[in-house]
């Protein structure tokens, strides 16, 4: 090629680069001027603009679409349909525009235009669902229910498909407030399409928000279960349980059985779901039902998804089960003795009521589970659950062992491992055993790098205190609260425990020590769950030495089991003995607080409330006090 023509055709092509460069950024411009005038409400000025950059370019789509935006919004339905018939000239197949112009129609007032213009557009495109959806949007847009049952009845012959648009039509009759309709739409849906189940479910939750829709939801949910489609029958149990109908829920699931896995974690999500609902009997039924479905023989091997389920369930079961026979409510006393401090924390729970049957099948069932399989079949977590409950409630140590043995062995999490091990020092001493207590936890800690010595050294220190070995209680102590962060969960305990083994022990004369180990006897009978011979030396401690400083301690925990085992007068009486001197204003508190709270009798509550404001003024009691006063004072001008 000549060499003067190449070069004239490169100038010619960055010529023309230089000319629509400018071209486009002056659009763009013009576009974001016309967006400000239409802020600025300068309509006509941004009307020019978007008609001017559409004459340049008839295809450009940003200005058409702002543009047939706001002459609508002005209702210029005129200069609005000359706009979109100029749109179909340039794209003649656009059957949107084509809908778009029959609504045109129906808003300048000719409605039978438009129903002919949406019925053409019908009649050209009966291959395709799209001409049927562009009409259908139009009708359902302006309430046109006539026009669009007989739309859809007829797109649904066509098509063959009898879900065809149920989506669309049952969002419209949730809108209007039609429930049968919406919830037939939506369960057709859902009959044809099982995998959008989760979807069709959410839609039909929602509408149930609204209470006037159960009756009219539940009548359509029971006559699509004549279908026998198992989806819908899942979605009539969720159902259910969203209006809290929990029982017949359950009948559902039972209803869709348990022969799959996948039928099983459906189980197991139901269990977890009543039990965040306090429906404890059922959540309990649900996991024993999983249990029972699953092969218990050894020589039936469990696929490892099988044994994840198990474990699951097992894990729930005690969970459960630990709500099922978790004490009442009560609140906390103002005057505890060392509340939150872990060494006089009780570590067992008095229940109110026990369903002591199903209590039993649990572990029963639990129990034959571990006896026939390997114990790795379980989560550790599920064993230290029911550790827990075998220990603190049913006071069943030796299967508590057994569980929190099983937890140590089985797990890797370094938290889980300690926190069992703690528990099943814990255990070997309610069962008498304090010496194979602290020989376990002694090769415990010799096993553990020094990061996580910590915790246990803090319960060999309190064992060691319990086990009458004082001298060595008291240099564990000292290490303890020398070497512990400030930080430290257990800082401030174990310097509260020095403190008071200091005053009661090591600055005291012989007598005082005496009494002081029989104090320690007896807080160990407490770790044994026996609180009777516990009470017996706390009194028998407090008249034997009673110039001794811890006899006013051994006469409040006396007290203290005598509230515990609802023997309120003796609780008050001997209370009452520590009325007076520094003792009174825990004293008077506690006896307030059984007037208060366990005897309804407010008249002697607020008397001996008031004693503590009265005699004890300087008491870090008396402002909780007071607020107390006001509450009861506050109820019986309402009353």
């Amino acid at each position: 090629m000549n060499r003067a023509l190449v070069i004239l055709l490169l100038v010619a092509t960055v010529s023309a680069q230089q000319t629509v460069r400018p071209n486009v950024a002056s659009d763009k411009t013009a576009f974001r001027r016309a967006i400000k005038l239409e802020r600025s409400q300068q309509t006509d000025e941004a009307i020019q603009i978007y008609e001017d950059l559409l004459e340049v370019n008839p295809k450009n789509s940003q200005a058409y679409t702002q543009l047939k935006s706001l002459l609508r919004r002005l209702k210029k339905y005129q200069e609005l349909e000359v706009l979109i018939q100029s749109r179909l000239e340039v794209y003649p197949q656009d059957i949107q525009s084509l809908a778009e112009l029959g609504e045109v129609f129906l808003l300048m007032g000719n409605e039978s235009a438009a129903v002919d213009h949406w019925e053409q557009i019908v009649a050209e495109n009966q291959s395709s669902k799209t001409g049927f959806r562009v009409v259908l949007q139009k009708y359902i847009r302006h309430g046109m229910k006539d026009r669009m049952d007989k739309l859809v009845a007829h797109g649904r012959e066509t098509f063959g498909e009898a879900d065809l648009f149920s989506l669309e039509l049952a969002g419209f009759y949730s809108r209007k407030q039609d429930f049968n309709n919406a919830a037939i739409e939506y369960l057709t849906y859902l009959q044809y399409n099982p995998k959008q189940f989760k979807s069709v479910s959410r839609q039909i939750l929602r509408m149930s928000d609204n209470r006037e829709s159960h009756y009219a939801i539940e009548e359509e949910l029971m006559r699509f279960l004549e279908t026998e489609n198992s989806a819908v029958r899942l979605l009539y149990a969720d159902f259910l349980f969203k209006i809290g109908r929990y029982a017949d829920a359950v009948i559902q699931h039972q209803e869709i059985g348990t022969a799959s896995e996948n039928d099983l974690n459906r189980w197991i999500t139901l269990g977890g779901n009543l039990r965040k609902e306090i429906e404890l009997s059922l959540a309990a039924e649900a996991y024993i039902t999983v249990l029972r479905s699953l092969p218990h023989d050894a020589k039936q091997l469990l696929t490892p998804r099988q044994r994840k389920i198990m474990g699951e369930a097992l894990y729930g079961l005690a969970l459960t089960s630990e709500l099922q026979i978790s004490p009442e409510e009560k609140v906390r006393s103002l005057a505890g003795y060392f509340p939150d401090n872990q060494f006089f924390r009780d570590p067992f729970v008095s229940v109110s009521v026990i369903d002591a049957e199903s209590l039993q099948e649990t572990f029963a069932l639990y129990d034959s589970i571990l006896t026939t399989l390997p114990a790795t079949t379980f989560s550790p977590q599920a064993h230290f659950r029911l550790g827990e409950i075998k220990y603190r409630i049913t006071r069943d140590f030796d299967g508590a062992l057994t569980s929190f043995r099983a937890a140590v062995t089985g797990t890797n999490d370094r938290s889980l491992n300690i926190a069992a091990s703690s528990r099943l020092a814990d255990v070997l001493t309610a069962k008498g055993d304090i010496e194979s207590a602290l020989d376990f936890l002694d090769d415990k800690i010799s096993s553990l790098s020094e990061r996580w010595q910590n915790n246990l050294n803090v319960k060999r220190c309190h064992l060691l205190l319990l086990s009458g070995s004082l001298d060595s209680a008291v240099n564990s102590l000292t290490d303890l609260v020398d070497d512990l962060a400030v930080t430290d969960d257990a800082f401030n305990d174990m310097l509260e425990l020095k403190v008071f083994v200091d005053e009661h022990f090591s600055r005291v004369d012989e007598e005082g020590k005496e009494a002081f180990r029989n104090y320690i006897s007896a807080e160990l009978l407490l770790r044994q769950a026996k609180k009777i011979e516990a009470q017996a030396l706390f009194l028998k401690v407090a008249e034997n030495y009673p110039e001794t400083s811890i006899a006013h301690e051994c006469l409040f925990r006396a007290a203290e089991i005598d509230q515990q085992m609802k023997r309120y007068d003796e609780a008050i009486t001997t209370f009452s003995l520590l009325s007076t001197g520094d003792w009174g204003d825990r004293a008077a508190t506690r006896i307030a607080e059984i007037y208060d709270r366990e005897l309804a009798d407010n008249e002697n509550a607020l008397i001996w409330y008031l004693t503590v404001l009265n005699e004890h003024e300087n008491s870090l009691l008396a402002e909780p006090v007071r607020y107390r006063i006001r509450e009861l004072t506050k109820d019986k001008e309402l009353n």
